[in-house]
């Protein structure tokens, strides 16, 4: 019996520093922006300025996602005319745009588009946005089609009750990397709005 609760315990503390690690590992720096609104996993949001390396990738969506992360990491670990790192920031993010897929990764905020390492790939861009509002809706799992189907049309639906106009295509945002349990996933999509 003893034997019995001792398991028991043991299991429960492993599996509670396993969600633990699950829940704050990988956690990376996001970039500032100030709430506007909020309702339920809905926000809007205004972000000043948003520092950007991106690449276009043709494809399959999710294929296209790892093609641009392996180029951008590559970028970030090392690979650009200084030979300097940068940190990793989240979201990676994912939107369509004339027929290819754009990835970006959010740069550091210590840095400028001065100041940021000129890429040695050609295919990475280094881009300033300034001053967007965007509504936002949160969301956990994996980052498959039906999910990001299902979320994307609560948020249209969320914006045609509200006459909230879209001004771009769907941002899709991820927060984690693909190792981290689906159950603690941070995903959102983003569409810029005129609020």
């Amino acid at each position: 019996m003893i034997k019995g609760i001792f398991v028991i315990i043991l299991l429960l503390a492993v599996g509670s520093i396993f969600l633990g690690w699950q829940m704050l590992a990988y956690k990376s720096s996001e970039p500032n922006y100030r709430l506007i609104k909020k309702e339920g996993n809905i926000e809007i949001r205004e972000y000043p300025i948003l520092l950007i390396a991106e690449v276009r990738v043709e494809g399959e969506r999710y294929v296209a996602l790892n093609m641009g992360f392996r180029i951008l990491a590559d970028y970030i670990f090392g690979n650009n005319k200084a030979d300097k790192k940068i940190a990793m920031t989240a979201p990676v993010s994912q939107v369509r745009e004339d027929n290819v897929w754009v990835i970006r990764f959010v740069m550091p905020a210590d840095f400028t588009l001065q100041t940021l390492p000129d890429p040695n790939n050609k295919k990475i861009s280094l881009v300033e946005i300034k001053n967007k509002k965007f509504i936002v809706i949160r969301f956990r799992g994996a980052n498959t089609e039906s999910n990001l189907t299902t979320h994307q049309s609560k948020l249209l639906s969320y914006m045609s009750k509200h006459q909230l106009k879209s001004l771009n295509h769907p941002i899709f945002a991820f927060y984690n990397p693909p190792w981290i349990l689906p159950l603690f996933r941070r995903n959102e999509i983003m569409i810029e709005t005129d609020f």
